[in-house]
C-alpha cells in the first residue's frame, strides 16, 4: 500500500498525451483526448493508467492497471451542461453525486457498488466563497465540521473538527502562497497522535514563472519526506504535464517517464473537483 501511495502522488504526474490518431483527416472533427502513463515498476505496483478526455478537455474516464491485475480499477466522471461534475464512479468502492445551487456545490452523497447510501457532505457559503464544511454518515450523525478562513481573497486556513468516543480531534491547516497568490506552502497541526496541538505534516510547493507546479515534497512532523520521495513536474507550451520524475530523499532518480506526442487538437485538460 505505501508504494502504491507513492505512485499514485505522483500520478499528477508522467502523462503520454495521445489525442485523436495523427493520421486522421484534418477534416473530421476531434472527438476528445487521451493521456497514458506507463511506470517503470520500480515499485511493482501501478503499471500504467489512461486518461480519457472530451473535446472540451474535461476528464470523463480513468483506467488503472496494476502489475497484478486483479487489482485494476476504472473511474467514470459525468457533467452537466455547464461543465459541473454530477457523477463520479470508482469501480472498487461506488458512486458519488454532485449537487448546485447558484452554481455552488451544496451536497455529495456517497453510495457503495449496490446504491447504499453511505454518507454524506454539505457545504455552506458566504458571498459565493465556502465557509463550512460537514460531513455525516449515512443515518444523519456528524461525523467532523471545517471552516473555511480567507485573507485578501486568499485561503488562509481550514480548521477540521471531529469528535468521537475517546477525544475531540483537532485538524489546522494554515496556507501560504508567492507573489503570484501560488499556494507555496501548507502546514497541518493537529492533536490526532498526542494530546497537544502540533505540527503533524507539511506540503512544500514550487512553480516555474507560468505557475505550473515543477516540484512538490510531502514531509512528516520531524520533517523527513514522506514515503521517502518528492517529485518534479514538467509541462508543455498548453500548460499539460508531459513528464514527472520521482526522486529519493538522497536526490537520487527512482523513476521517470518520456513523453511522445500524437494529436489533432490540443488543448489544455481539466480534472474535476471531487
Amino acid at each position: 500500500m505505501r508504494n502504491i501511495k507513492i505512485f499514485l502522488l505522483g500520478l499528477l504526474t508522467s502523462i503520454l498525451l495521445l489525442s485523436c490518431d495523427k493520421d486522421k483527416n484534418d477534416s473530421e472533427e476531434c472527438s476528445g483526448t487521451t493521456v497514458s502513463t506507463a511506470s517503470s515498476g520500480y515499485d511493482n505496483q501501478v503499471k500504467s493508467t489512461i486518461e480519457y478526455y472530451n473535446s472540451s478537455g474535461f476528464l470523463t474516464k480513468v483506467e488503472t492497471s496494476f502489475f497484478d491485475s486483479k487489482n485494476d480499477y476504472y473511474e467514470t466522471y459525468k457533467y452537466d451542461s455547464e461543465n459541473k461534475i454530477v457523477d463520479y464512479f470508482r469501480s472498487y468502492e461506488g458512486y458519488s453525486k454532485y449537487y448546485y445551487d447558484a452554481g455552488n456545490k451544496v451536497k455529495t452523497e456517497f453510495y457503495d457498488l449496490d446504491m447504499i447510501l453511505t454518507g454524506y457532505n454539505t457545504f455552506e457559503y458566504s458571498d459565493n466563497t465556502i465557509i463550512d464544511k460537514k460531513k455525516y454518515s449515512a443515518n444523519g450523525i456528524q461525523d467532523t465540521s471545517s471552516n473555511y478562513y480567507f485573507n485578501n481573497g486568499l485561503l488562509d486556513s481550514i480548521v477540521t473538527v471531529l469528535s468521537n468516543e475517546l477525544k475531540t480531534i483537532y485538524d489546522k491547516m494554515y496556507y501560504k502562497y508567492d507573489s503570484r497568490g501560488n499556494n507555496i506552502e501548507r502546514l497541518r497541526y493537529s492533536n490526532h497522535e498526542s494530546d497537544n496541538i502540533e505540527l503533524f505534516q507539511s506540503y512544500f510547493y514550487l512553480y516555474d514563472d507560468n505557475s505550473n507546479l515543477i516540484k512538490y515534497e510531502f514531509r512528516d512532523k520531524n520533517g523527513d519526506l514522506e514515503f521517502g520521495t518528492y517529485f518534479r513536474y514538467e509541462y508543455n507550451d498548453f500548460g499539460n504535464l508531459i513528464q514527472t520524475k520521482i526522486y529519493d530523499s538522497s536526490d537520487n532518480l527512482i523513476d521517470s517517464v518520456q513523453i511522445d506526442y500524437q494529436y489533432c487538437k490540443e488543448i489544455k485538460l481539466i480534472k474535476p473537483e471531487l
